[in-house]
């Protein structure tokens, strides 16, 4: 599933960034990488961005970009 996929307040884990090199890039210098918790906190009033906690750091995203980030459960 990808990470707009998320329920508001749920936890998942990044599995793979399906995107090209300067996007995936970018995301992983904030923290996007393989194996990274992240939670779906807020998404936009007007819809078009989702806002995600990731290492402790909230980060809004467009829908496009979270489209692209493939997620799965994480095992605790």
């Amino acid at each position: 599933m990808s990470a707009t996929d998320i329920p508001i307040g749920e936890t998942a884990c990044i599995a793979a960034l399906n995107m090209e090199a300067p996007e995936k890039r970018r995301l992983m210098d904030m923290g996007f990488c393989p194996g990274a918790e992240i939670q779906r906190v807020l998404d936009a009033p007007l819809g078009g961005t989702i806002a995600f906690r990731i290492r402790g750091t909230v980060i809004a995203l467009r829908d496009e970009q979270t489209d692209k980030i493939e997620v799965t459960p994480c095992k605790n």
